[in-house]
């Protein structure tokens, strides 16, 4: 009795997963391995283009650049950790939409 409702509640759900567009679930599945990467390049902002203390620190005295068996500091740490926070959060938004045109074509492929 509880087997065959199990059934039909799963043969339910593969109906209605089979009549959702494969558009719907790539977009789906795309932003979610977005929010990760958002939420990432949020914590180097405390406000609208403000870089947070723990990104200046982490820019100015903690990353370096290992050149030839020498730690030498960033040239321009604040512009790194700028860079670095707007790639994080911006440059993600044009990857899903590159990510998306490139499934479209590959899928249009003969």
């Amino acid at each position: 009795m509880l087997a065959q409702q199990v059934g039909r509640l799963c043969r339910g759900g593969d109906r209605l997963i089979a009549a959702l567009p494969h558009s719907v679930s790539q977009a789906a599945l795309r932003v979610a391995l977005a929010i990760p990467f958002w939420r990432s390049g949020m914590t180097k902002w405390d406000g609208f283009l403000s870089l947070s203390g723990g990104a200046r620190y982490l820019f100015e005295q903690e990353f370096k650049l290992h050149i030839f068996g020498q730690a030498i500091a960033y040239p321009f740490p604040l512009v790194a950790a700028f860079l670095a926070g707007t790639g994080r959060s911006c440059c993600r938004c044009c990857w899903c939409s590159a990510c998306s045109r490139a499934t479209r074509r590959s899928a249009s492929w003969p």
